[in-house]
C-alpha cells in the first residue's frame, strides 16, 4: 500500500501516509517495505531524516537477501553512515549482493579487491568482479577492465582485449576509455595504427575536459598528426591541459616559451576566447 500512496502526487501528507504503511509492513517482515522505509529515512520522505533508522531498515532487508539493500548497506559501512565504519563489513555486504549479480556491488567489490580494502588484496579477484560488471554493460568497469588487460593485472596481458573493452566503454562516453583508445590508435597497440583515429578519440575525451586527452590533442595539432598542423589550436588545447596541472602540457609550455614567446602569448589569448 505504501508504494501506491507514494507514487501518487508528492505531498507531505502522501509521503507520511506512505511511510506509515511501510512501517506497518516492515514490522511484519515485508522485505520491500523494509527497503522502502530505509530509503524514506535516508531521504527524509514522510519521516524525519535519520541515518541510524535508515541503516537499520536497510540491514533488515539485506539480511533477507535483497541485493539492492545489501549493496546500499555495503556503502553505508564503507562511509560510516548510520553504522560504525567498517571496510570488512562493506566488503561482506558488497560480496553478498555481487554474488546475486547486482552490478553496482560487483563494481564496488572489484575496487575493494583491487585496493585491499576490508579484504585480502587480489588482482585476480578484482579483475573477476570488474569483468562481471563489465559484461553487464557498466562503462566504468569496462574502462577499468581494459586497463587491467593493458597492464596484465589479474588477467593475461592483451592489447587486443584492452582495446575491445575500451571501445565498449568509449561508446558510452567514458572519457578515460576514449583517451586510452587515442593512445592505442597512435601507437598501433591492439588496433591498427592511425593518427586520424588517435586525434578523433583524443578530441572526444578532450571536449569532456580530460587533461591528458587535451594535451594529446594539442600534440596532434602541434605535429600535424591526424589533423592539419595548427600551432594556435595546439596551444589552445595544451593551455587547457596545463591549466589543470597536466605535467606533459606544462613541460611543452616551458619548451615553447623558451623558444617562441610569441606562440605562448597566442595560446594564452586563445584560452580566453
Amino acid at each position: 500500500m505504501g508504494m501506491f500512496v507514494e507514487d501518487g502526487p508528492s505531498t507531505a501528507h502522501s509521503c507520511k501516509e506512505a511511510a506509515r504503511w511501510y512501517l506497518k509492513a516492515a514490522n511484519q517482515g515485508h522485505l520491500e517495505a523494509q527497503y522502502f522505509l530505509g530509503t524514506a529515512y535516508a531521504r527524509g520522505r514522510g519521516v524525519t531524516r535519520n541515518e541510524l533508522e535508515s541503516a537499520k531498515w536497510y540491514q533488515k532487508a539485506a539480511e533477507q537477501g535483497f541485493d539492492n539493500a545489501q549493496c546500499i548497506l555495503g556503502g553505508l559501512f564503507k562511509q560510516g553512515q548510520g553504522v560504525a565504519q567498517s571496510n570488512v563489513e562493506a566488503a561482506r555486504w558488497y560480496s553478498r549482493a555481487a554474488e546475486q549479480g547486482y552490478l553496482k556491488a560487483q563494481l564496488h567489490l572489484g575496487a575493494m579487491f583491487e585496493n585491499g580494502d576490508g579484504i585480502d588484496q587480489s588482482d585476480v579477484e578484482a579483475a573477476y568482479w570488474y569483468k562481471k560488471a563489465a559484461e553487464q554493460g557498466d562503462q566504468a568497469a569496462q574502462s577499468v577492465l581494459g586497463s587491467l588487460y593493458k597492464e596484465g593485472c589479474g588477467v593475461a596481458k592483451s592489447d587486443i582485449e584492452a582495446v575491445r573493452w575500451w571501445k565498449k566503454a568509449a561508446a558510452q562516453g567514458n572519457v578515460e576509455a576514449q583517451c586510452n583508445l587515442g593512445f592505442a590508435c597512435k601507437k598501433g597497440e591492439g588496433v591498427k595504427q592511425s593518427e586520424v583515429e588517435a586525434a578523433r578519440w583524443f578530441r572526444k575525451a578532450a571536449e569532456q575536459g580530460l587533461a591528458r586527452a587535451q594535451c594529446g590533442l594539442g600534440f596532434q595539432y602541434l605535429e600535424g598528426h591526424g589533423v592539419p598542423r595548427d600551432i594556435q589550436e595546439a596551444m589552445r588545447w595544451i593551455f587547457k591541459a596545463a591549466h589543470q596541472g597536466q605535467e606533459d602540457a606544462l613541460e611543452i609550455m616551458k619548451l615553447v616559451e623558451s623558444k617562441n614567446p610569441a606562440v605562448m602569448a597566442q595560446g594564452s589569448q586563445s584560452l580566453k576566447e
